[in-house]
């Protein structure tokens, strides 16, 4: 599929501030503070393929999924993510998100993203709306990561969400609100859960429902 098939069907990093398309300067969902032109002189000479070597030695099951996947840098999502489709896999990432971490977090999005196609939450496991399901595919694999290959961004059982630090000025108090609520319910949730599982749990919520209902999904959806 091309670009829209792409944010729509593909499953990855970034949670409830996802994998939609970028729109304007870009701004990094945990060093907001930088600008565009400090994250693309950081990005010069990263190598994925670098990372990719350095995971063969570390999780070489991991890496052996990722070395046959088709890999394209591009700054249509502002993470990374990936699709099975049509026997083809493919997995994109946005240089500017991944350089700006240091090794172990970029190992740590490359497992995530790894992970969701061996549990093929992209082909057999898929579930409708696409966007909830993803939230609960990165709780069930972000249950797996350590802290420190985890990034701030990623949504993670048992921990509040991480929230724009200025939410944008048109954002109404019961958005901020049904946020807020949001985070409590993940952070109640207990690690180590199925996909479905938490899938199930997350969509009993009407906070969820009526977010699903308005296609409002993504938190911050005017930046992506």
């Amino acid at each position: 599929g091309g670009r829209t098939n792409m944010a729509n069907e593909s499953t990855g990093t970034g949670g409830i501030l996802g994998d939609k398309k970028v729109k304007g300067p870009y701004k990094h969902p945990d060093f907001p503070e930088m600008t565009e032109e400090q994250l693309r002189a950081r990005a010069v000479g990263f190598d994925i393929d670098a990372h990719l070597v350095s995971l063969m030695f570390q999780e070489p099951f991991h890496a052996d999924v990722l070395r046959s996947l088709h890999k394209q840098a591009t700054e249509d999502i502002p993470t990374a993510g990936v699709l099975a489709k049509d026997g083809i896999m493919q997995m994109w990432y946005n240089t500017l998100f991944l350089a700006a971490y240091d090794n172990v977090k970029v190992k740590g999005v490359m497992k995530h993203e790894a992970y969701h196609l061996e549990l093929e939450h992209t082909t057999t496991r898929r579930y409708q709306p696409h966007d909830i399901w993803n939230w609960a595919t990165d709780l069930a694999i972000n249950s797996t990561l350590s802290e420190d290959e985890m990034p701030p961004c990623g949504m993670r059982p048992g921990k509040p969400l991480q929230g724009p630090k200025e939410w944008p000025v048109d954002t109404t108090p019961e958005k901020i609100a049904r946020f807020q609520r949001i985070s409590a319910l993940i952070e109640s949730f207990p690690l180590n859960l199925a996909a479905e599982e938490y899938f199930g749990r997350l969509m009993e919520n009407e906070d969820v429902q009526q977010m699903v209902e308005e296609g409002t999904t993504y938190v911050r959806s005017e930046e992506r």
